[in-house]
């Protein structure tokens, strides 16, 4: 499964809001820090995974409309989310480490993206 990591709070506000739901050119996105997630403006349903801080699943939502407040359960410290799909999804106990073995570099990059699109000082990164 191929994750795109988003840490700023604008990538992590929009989601996967605006995106084409089979236009993707990754599977899922990992939302970090994030406790809950909506599906408002969203053109199409999402399967979802409440990830803990050692990122093993503690739920899941499968198939959420759009327009809809996803309460997340305690001890969420991060949201995995991807277009809704009838393929495998994760479950309960799963620990998905192993889905962010490039997590860092995309990271920075994710954050340069966003912060050079807010023109503001690269320097510290």
């Amino acid at each position: 499964m191929k994750v795109r990591t988003v840490t700023t709070y604008y990538a992590r506000m929009k989601g996967l809001l605006g995106t084409a739901q089979h236009q993707l050119d990754y599977d899922a996105m990992h939302l970090v820090p994030c406790r809950g997630v909506h599906t408002f403006g969203m053109s199409y349903a999402l399967d979802i995974a409440f990830l803990d801080a050692d990122r093993k699943v503690i739920a899941v939502r499968e198939n959420v409309a759009p327009n809809v407040l996803c309460a997340s359960p305690k001890g969420t410290r991060s949201i995995l989310e991807r277009p809704a799909s009838a393929s495998y999804w994760l479950r309960p106990g799963e620990c998905i480490i192993d889905y962010f073995e490039d997590e860092n570099e995309e990271s920075r990059t994710d954050k340069k993206e966003q912060i050079h699109e807010h023109d503001e000082d690269l320097s510290h990164l």
